[in-house]
């Protein structure tokens, strides 16, 4: 499952990338992802809930089929 979210967050534009790269893979908070990235808490978080819903459709999707 690991390599197939990987796979998928590399398809996401580099900002989107890279906020749920220090999310998913880096264990950071939103807080700490709002402060790297000099961004509102809020527009951190409505990323990472979009893209988490994104790539819950798309494992379901993936497993459904096997």
């Amino acid at each position: 499952i690991r390599g197939l979210l990987e796979q998928e967050l590399t398809k996401l534009p580099v900002y989107e990338r890279t906020i749920m790269e220090f999310y998913l893979i880096n264990q950071m908070s939103i807080h700490e992802i709002a402060e790297i990235k000099k961004f509102p808490e809020n527009e951190i978080e409505e990323v990472i809930h979009r893209v988490c819903a994104d790539l819950k459709e798309g494992l379901a999707f993936f497993l459904s089929k096997k």
